[in-house]
């Protein structure tokens, strides 16, 4: 809490479409689901003048970012909060995106549920994150709003289909040699 401004956190679940994952805006902003979190701000005048903090986005999902094996990794984005002249604030993150990258060998089904029938992260890809700015007067709360975009991901294929594709190659190089010894006239 920074001088009665406080932050609750939240979780954020889901997939993107087209590359791009809109999160927040929620019309509920205290709800703190699927959006960044919200601030709160206290009806008690402050100055600030210029404070700043980090804020830590955990993900979950997919698994293998930057090429680890950890199941989880956090971004670090710094805010800085400034005051308006009517008791109000604005905070300014640091808006450049991050960029990822993962290799995410778990091709199990989504636990979160999700569509039927598909991962949602086995295979090797990247995404961007960042973080939207936020205005908010005294005594309201808002979303903490962002976006994952550019994602894009290779799948991995199942080892059923690494099995088959092998049994494919094996029985073309039986084929060769057959053909190969027929024309020698063995």
């Amino acid at each position: 809490m920074i001088l009665g401004l406080t932050y609750s956190n939240s979780t954020f679940a889901g997939t993107t479409a087209s590359g791009f994952r809109g999160l927040g805006g929620n019309p509920n902003p205290g709800a703190n689901f699927n959006n960044l979190g919200s601030f709160s701000l206290s009806t008690a005048p402050n100055v600030y003048n210029g404070q700043t903090f980090t804020l830590q986005v955990t993900f979950t999902a997919p698994q293998g970012i930057n090429g680890s094996n950890q199941a989880t990794f956090t971004a670090n984005i710094t805010g800085t909060v400034r005051s308006d002249n009517q008791g109000g604030v604005f905070i300014d993150f640091n808006n450049t995106p991050l960029t990822f990258t993962f290799n995410d060998t778990n091709c199990e089904p989504d636990p979160t549920g999700g569509v039927p029938g598909q991962q949602t992260t086995c295979g090797t890809g990247s995404f961007s994150f960042s973080v939207n700015d936020l205005s908010i007067d005294p005594g309201q709360t808002a979303s903490l709003t962002g976006q994952i975009t550019g994602a894009q991901q290779s799948t991995i294929p199942e080892p059923a289909t690494l099995i088959l594709l092998g049994t494919g190659l094996s029985g073309i190089a039986a084929g060769v040699r057959r053909r190969r010894n027929r024309a020698a006239g063995k």
